[in-house]
């Protein structure tokens, strides 16, 4: 019997590939389990419901804040036209400011 004889920078290349691809595998592995731990401790977590309740609240409340923010810088601005509206046609009629 003979012996298949392989090119050293063949076998080279081969083993730094499979070291690679072994190692990038391990990794994942890992990246994976970490996840599904992280998830499972989250899940039977007594404070989980809470916590969700109050991030909902907090949310909801920014949300809030923004509309009205929103609504009372637009009635600002119809009340700054009105006025200016008015001034100006008191300055028309010559009616005192």
């Amino acid at each position: 019997m003979s012996q298949i004889e392989f090119d050293d920078a063949v076998s080279k290349r081969f083993e730094e590939v499979a070291t690679i691809v072994a190692f990038v595998t391990v990794i994942g592995i890992a990246y994976a389990c970490e996840r599904a731990y992280r998830r499972w401790t989250t899940e039977i977590n007594p404070l989980t419901a809470p916590r969700a309740r109050v991030e909902h609240m907090r949310t909801d409340y920014r949300g809030k804040r923004e509309t009205v923010s929103d609504v009372a810088e637009i009635i600002g601005a119809v009340f700054g036209e009105v006025g200016d509206a008015l001034a100006t046609r008191r300055g028309y009629l010559g009616e005192p400011a």
